[in-house]
């Protein structure tokens, strides 16, 4: 501790002004006195302000050592500017005045930098542990005397005891090397020592008495040309030593399979030259010496070499590739096929295999039964269409008189019941309607009239369900007007109910004939295919209506973008009684179909399930009509 006297605090002053740490001397009111330069060119000049301004603080830091430091102690502590992720370390020591006043001087050094190379350090020690203990690989560290300082978690699972039995002994000394190895590993200890690499393989007996082929590369680590320590890295081959000798079995098992095949084998280079075979080759009366080391094109004639040589480049790319061919042989003339694939080594292609089959006895009954199986085809054609159309006819006769039974039964008996419960319910209404309001709350349920309107638009779909049978059941003769179509469209249009989430695009050739139609029957067609349109697009989409002139015929399109039609049901849609609806007895398409044939048109439809379906009606234009 020391007396601040005027000369000796301005002696300080200049002293603590040339050095690189920052420095500043405050009063027991947390005044500041003197700043050096260093913290002068950091944060300005601040003598006169409050030190814990520093701080970003508006009262004393809550550590403040000042009421420590006069009680003579020093203090040490540690600052943090998170926002800025800088680090000090502030050393405050007291200074006495001649007037007894007690001043506190702080010196701050910045160890930012020594933080990071600090934390850089220690995540550097952390991946490198994480690679030494999560590696595939035995991982042993050494010092210069052969004593092991470290292995990882698979060193010490080959090994087979625990890390704490290996750590400090000598790598002689783990009692899993063979004696006669050990002269060989000490002579490769002493190369490793004069810094050169090491690599070799060697067989170890673990604790648990497995046999573990190891190959070992070991190194000697240097710091500033200073040795540290060696570095072995032994990989467990146990895996790889049993894929080879499976891969001699397998080699082995191939030479068998080749040699002894029923078809002949060939492999060539990929120039296409011959570079083995197998014993059943030399069946077509070659010997091998006319056959090993000879182009392929020898032995088969000009007329396949541009489809061979297509598939040279093909195979060349690592395709397989098969085909037939004919050729003379010194047995003579032969029908053959084959097969080549790739042969490929260290995953480059070097050639390819080819298996060729003798098969001219059986293209010979081949063709004899081919020709049999035409004669029995077209039999059987003409048989199954005959009986088709027959049984179509009759399917269709019987449907028709099925459905003209039931549409006499309910036109009859379910036509009197519906108007007497469409009067009724008009009765109710009208009753209703006349009650005072008061009543109508007393004794009246609230949802009456939802309840009456629910009766009348069921009554409505049922009389329609009867009218359709019966009009289909009884189609009758379409009474022809001169009509304008597009007026026709615009009616049918203005008489469905288009929900919001439906745009409706009209696209109508103005310049199309007037033609001679029945307007109430094609209107009702028309209806029926829009309500069907907006049916399918229950989520909203785009109702598009067209109309042109197209050769003789006046075609009108109906497309929606709603769920489409399976391809299973797109046969059926026209077929009486046949619908996916979960309301409908499936008479509006077939109503429409009838209606359409009637005026001598048609009707297709196009769909793709989940992108829309489109109806086609196609009208002839009369003799004599137009505008």
């Amino acid at each position: 501790m020391s007396t601040l006297t005027k000369d000796v605090g301005v002696q300080l002053y200049f002293v603590l002004d040339s050095i690189n740490d920052s420095v500043f001397i405050g009063n027991e009111n947390h005044e500041i006195i003197f700043m050096n330069r260093s913290l002068r060119e950091k944060f300005g000049d601040a003598k006169g302000e409050l030190c814990y301004g520093f701080y970003g603080r508006s009262k004393p830091c809550p550590l403040c050592p000042l009421g420590h430091i006069t009680r003579g102690g020093e203090k040490r502590f540690r600052y943090t500017d998170v926002e800025k992720r800088r680090y000090f370390e502030i050393t405050a020591n007291p200074l006495r005045n001649p007037d007894g006043s007690t001043w506190v001087i702080e010196v701050i050094r910045d160890v930012t930098e020594r933080e990071r190379i600090e934390d850089a350090l220690k995540t550097s020690e952390e991946n490198f542990r994480n690679i030494f203990d999560s590696a595939n690989d035995c991982m042993i560290y050494l010092n210069r005397f052969g004593r092991i300082l470290d292995v990882n978690k698979k060193a010490v699972q080959v090994f087979g005891g625990s890390k704490k039995e290996v750590l400090g002994k000598h790598f002689t000394r783990l009692g899993i090397f063979s004696l006669s190895d050990i002269p060989t590993l000490m002579n490769n200890f002493a190369n490793i020592l004069v810094s050169k690499e090491v690599t070799l393989n060697v067989c170890i007996k673990n604790k648990k008495g497995q046999e573990i082929p190891l190959e070992c590369s070991a190194s000697l680590m240097k710091t500033d040309d200073k040795p540290l320590g060696i570095m072995v890295i032994a990989r467990d081959v146990t895996e790889r030593r049993k894929a080879e000798e499976a891969l001699r079995e397998s080699e082995e098992k191939y030479r068998n399979l080749f040699e002894n095949a029923a078809d002949a084998i060939f492999t060539l280079d990929l120039k296409g030259n011959v570079t083995s075979m197998n014993k059943i080759a030399l069946d077509y009366g070659f010997k091998r010496d006319e056959i090993l080391g000879k182009s392929m094109f020898k032995f088969i004639p000009k007329k396949y070499w541009p489809m061979i040589s297509k598939q040279v480049v093909s195979l060349a790319r690592g395709k397989s590739v098969r085909g037939e061919f004919e050729a003379v042989t010194k047995k003579g003339k032969i029908v053959s096929e084959y097969r080549s694939t790739p042969l490929k080594k260290e995953g480059k292609i070097v050639g390819f295999q080819t298996t060729v089959r003798d098969i001219t006895e059986r293209k010979a009954m081949e063709k004899k039964l081919e020709e049999y199986s035409r004669h029995l085809e077209k039999m059987v054609e003409e048989r199954t269409r005959e009986l088709k159309e027959s049984q179509e006819r009759l399917l269709k006769s019987e449907r028709l008189a099925a459905i003209g039974e039931l549409a006499a039964m309910v036109g009859h008996d379910l036509r009197n019941p519906l108007q007497a419960i469409t009067n009724a319910a008009y009765i109710m209404r009208t009753f209703y309607e006349s009650l005072p309001a008061e009543a109508k709350e007393r004794i009246v349920p609230q949802d009456a009239p939802k309840m009456l309107q629910i009766i009348r638009d069921e009554v409505a779909y049922a009389n329609n369900i009867v009218s359709n049978l019966q009009d289909f059941a009884g189609v009758r003769e379409p009474d022809f007007q001169d009509t304008d179509l597009n007026s026709v469209i615009h009616n049918a249009l203005s008489k469905v109910k288009i929900p919001g989430n439906i745009k409706v695009m009209v696209r109508l050739d103005k310049t199309v004939p007037r033609l001679k139609i029945d307007p109430a029957q094609m209107r009702r067609v028309y209806v029926n295919l829009i309500t069907n349109a907006v049916q399918a697009m229950p989520e909203g989409g785009k109702l598009t209506i067209t109309s042109r002139r197209k050769g003789d015929y006046i075609e009108v399109g109906v497309q929606d973008t709603g769920v489409g039609i399976p391809k299973q049901n797109m046969k059926k849609i026209f077929t009486p009684l046949f619908t996916t609806k979960a309301k409908g007895v499936g008479l509006g398409l077939p109503i429409c179909k009838n209606l359409v044939e009637a005026h001598g048109g048609s009707i297709e439809v196009e769909s793709e399930v989940g992108k829309g379906a489109t109806f086609t009606i196609r009208l002839p234009i009369r003799q004599g009509e137009g505008r």
